[in-house]
């Protein structure tokens, strides 16, 4: 099998798959371990990579990347996703933005 696994993976090659992850796994589970904080969370997120990259899969060739760096780029979209998940609003640390009509009594005093 030559040229780059993910473009067998594209094409529904199931061996591809199988050396893929060998070739890859330490790396997925670093990024994964790297921003999670405990190892079951760092194996959701890992399994949860690899499904990102099966579904992308097709996109690769069109990317211009190489595997590794195509990888690093799947990793950090979910690592954005997954912080955006975990961040929380809370009103009573943020300032309420000010009314128009406040502002307006402000700025004539």
């Amino acid at each position: 099998m030559d040229g780059c696994l993910l473009t067998f993976i594209a094409g529904n090659d199931t061996d591809a798959v199988e050396k893929f992850v060998i070739k890859y796994g330490r790396l997925v589970w670093s990024l994964a371990r790297n921003y999670t904080g405990s190892q079951k969370d760092a194996e959701k997120e890992t399994q949860n990579i690899f499904s990102d990259l099966w579904r992308q899969a097709g996109l690769f060739e069109a990317s211009g990347l190489t595997e590794v760096s195509f990888i690093h780029a799947v990793a950090r979209c979910r690592q954005r996703r997954l912080a955006s998940r975990t961040l929380v609003y809370s009103p009573s640390s943020a300032e309420a933005p000010a009314s128009s009509k406040a502002r307006r009594k402000r700025a004539i005093l």
